[in-house]
């Protein structure tokens, strides 16, 4: 066996878990890498290992291939796809100086490969009734994506958010807890090969994205929510006292935001003026 089909097999190995659970993956059972190709055969030290690169960074690759593709199996397909590319030596220049902006990059790139390779119209159906993936009671492993609400539900987390925690009678959250969520908990080197996402406009509180700049009308500093791969946006704006929800039943099929995201929220703060 050589060398590269050691590596994919171990990088298989170390996906076929998450794949077949929607759980975190456990590195303990795949084998050793190996050296990360394309480094001159540094040592493991100073290069690191393949096992040590998926075990810090595949949590960032998963999340930012479901906010672009809309759905965790495609997601899934996309972390196997970068450490695939990665082991057979397909891409690895500048990983050592910037590990995170790189895995970021390669993340969208290897995301918009299998959103082109589909061919996807720019409206796509989010779900079909007799396939639907929330048919059966989510596992609810991890936090960070497949969550449903309604509008009304949504609406109630948004006014206890803007009322510092506060829900009627009731302090939910406190407001230091709020006031951590909805600040920028990013620095300018974190955000850097993330502009796809941030522009400079941008950034991430805990949960959840924060305005940091002005580009658009819609743009406030301070403005928190977040818009969601599967054809929603929802955000607050303490400045405006403004509270906007869109849910549509259309997955986005790019990280720019559709038309109607953007005439909404046009819309909604020029009626302000």
């Amino acid at each position: 066996m050589s060398g590269e089909d050691f590596r994919e097999e171990a990088v298989l190995a170390a996906v076929k878990p998450l794949k077949a659970a929607n759980s975190t993956p456990n590195m303990g059972e795949a084998a050793s890498f190996g050296e990360v190709p394309g480094t001159e055969s540094a040592p493991l030290a100073e290069s690191g290992t393949l096992e040590g690169l998926f075990e810090q960074h595949h949590h960032r690759i998963f999340r930012t291939a479901h906010r672009l593709t809309g759905r965790a199996a495609d997601a899934e397909d996309v972390l196997q796809t970068v450490f695939l590319r990665l082991a057979r030596g397909q891409e690895s220049p500048g990983i050592g100086t910037n590990p995170e902006a790189y895995f970021t990059r390669a993340a969208i790139n290897a995301s918009l490969d299998l959103l082109r390779s589909r061919k996807r119209a720019n409206a796509v159906a989010m779900d079909d009734v007799e396939n639907s993936a929330w048919l059966a009671e989510p596992q609810f492993e991890s936090g960070a994506g497949g969550l449903l609400s309604t509008i009304d539900d949504y609406f109630s987390f948004c006014r206890m958010m803007l009322n510092k925690g506060r829900h009627g009678r009731d302090q939910i959250l406190s407001r230091a807890a709020v006031e951590l969520m909805t600040s920028d908990q990013l620095t300018a080197q974190q955000r850097v090969g993330s502009e796809l996402f941030f522009g400079d406009f941008s950034s991430w509180g805990f949960g959840m994205a924060v305005d940091i700049g002005r580009k658009n009308i819609y743009h406030s500093p301070g403005r928190f929510g977040w818009t969601g791969g599967f054809g929603t946006t929802a955000y607050t704006d303490p400045a405006n006292g403004l509270i906007g929800i869109l849910f549509t039943q259309r997955m986005m099929d790019s990280p720019e935001p559709p038309k109607v995201f953007t005439d909404f929220w046009t819309l909604a703060y020029g009626a302000m003026e």
